[in-house]
């Protein structure tokens, strides 16, 4: 994995984890569901991050199967 691939992996990973976290934001102030004062899930952004880049990784799996089958067919 070259270093270009990490730093696409760790900016995938902070917009994904900003655009969930904003969509937490959002879905609170419109009362779509809220969490008792002081009590955000916070363990659930590292796990968005995480989900973040193992859909990143499928991706680049799935990417690499159908390059792989272009070159044997």
């Amino acid at each position: 994995m070259g270093r270009k691939e990490v730093k696409e992996q760790l900016i995938l990973g902070l917009l994904g984890s900003c655009a969930l976290i904003s969509m937490e934001v959002f879905a609170t102030s419109m009362n779509l569901w809220n969490y008792v004062p002081g009590n955000w899930p916070v363990m659930l952004w590292p796990t968005y991050f995480v989900a973040i880049l193992f859909g990143y990784q499928l991706l680049r799996f799935v990417e690499g199967s159908f390059a792989l089958q272009r070159f044997f067919s």
